[in-house]
């Protein structure tokens, strides 16, 4: 299935577990930079943590079944 065939509430779903995983992703190299004492591991689990933050939003925002506020 191609991004056009999708669903808006597939790409939601998408979006939103894409984020989760960046998220996991990111504490999980934010604590192997801190255990290493690798500064710049650890800015980059913090970078994918934020951007699995955004990515899991947007597919909340695109998302037609949530509520809105």
């Amino acid at each position: 299935m191609n991004r056009r065939d999708r669903t808006p509430e597939e790409a939601a779903i998408e979006n939103r577990g894409k984020g989760i995983v960046k998220q996991v992703k990111g504490n999980v190299k934010e604590a192997w930079g801190d255990l290493t004492d690798n500064p710049k591991t650890e800015i980059e689990g913090k970078v994918d943590r934020a951007a699995g933050r955004v990515q899991e939003g947007f597919g909340n925002a695109i998302d037609p079944n949530r509520r809105r506020r």
